[in-house]
C-alpha cells in the first residue's frame, strides 16, 4: 500500500494536535520547502520549535500559525499556515519540483505531500460560494464557511 513507505508509514488521517517542540514543520515559500541539508546531503525540515522561535515575522493567514497535517517515521509533522520569511542558516528554500530527483525519498515523499495540503488550505481561504473567509474545522480536515455553511474538502 501506498501509506507503508520503504522509509515508513504515513499517516494522513486528521488529528487536532498542538505541535510540540520536537515535532516537525514544513514551511514554503513561493516554489520552495524550508529544509536542511546534514553533511553527507541527507534534507531534513526544522522542528516546531524553530519555526516558532523564527516566524516573528513571518506573514501566516490567522488563526493556528502551525497545523497538524500527518505523522511519518513517527514523528508528527505540521504546517507553517502562510508564506514562509527569510531562510535562517543552515536551511534553504528547496524547489519543490526538483525534490523528486534527491536521494532524501522520506523528505520529498513528506514535503511533497505537505505541498499539496499547503496548496489546498492556500487556495480555500475564502469561501468559493460567498467569500466569506473560511474556518477550520476540529473534527475533520475540512473548511467551513461560518456564513452560508459550505464544508470545502481536499481534493
Amino acid at each position: 500500500m501506498l501509506q507503508d513507505l520503504s522509509f515508513g508509514k504515513l499517516e494522513n488521517e486528521f488529528r487536532n494536535l498542538l505541535p510540540a517542540e520536537e515535532d516537525l514543520a514544513v514551511c514554503i515559500q513561493g516554489n520552495g520547502i524550508l529544509l536542511g541539508r546534514d553533511e553527507q546531503g541527507k534534507l531534513y525540515f526544522p522542528s516546531c520549535g524553530q519555526v516558532k522561535r523564527w516566524a516573528g515575522k513571518w506573514q501566516h493567514w490567522g488563526g493556528k500559525s502551525l497545523r497538524y497535517v500527518f505523522r511519518m517515521q513517527e514523528k508528527n509533522f505540521f504546517l507553517w499556515m502562510g508564506e514562509g520569511g527569510d531562510a535562517p542558516e543552515s536551511f534553504s528554500y528547496e524547489n519543490a519540483r526538483l525534490l523528486r530527483e534527491l536521494e532524501s525519498k522520506d523528505a520529498c515523499f513528506g514535503a511533497m505531500t505537505a505541498w499539496h495540503l499547503y496548496n489546498w488550505y492556500r487556495n480555500n481561504r475564502f469561501c468559493g460560494r460567498c467569500g466569506t473567509p473560511t474556518v477550520h474545522d476540529e473534527k475533520e480536515r475540512m473548511v467551513r464557511c461560518p456564513d452560508c455553511g459550505n464544508l470545502i474538502f481536499p481534493r
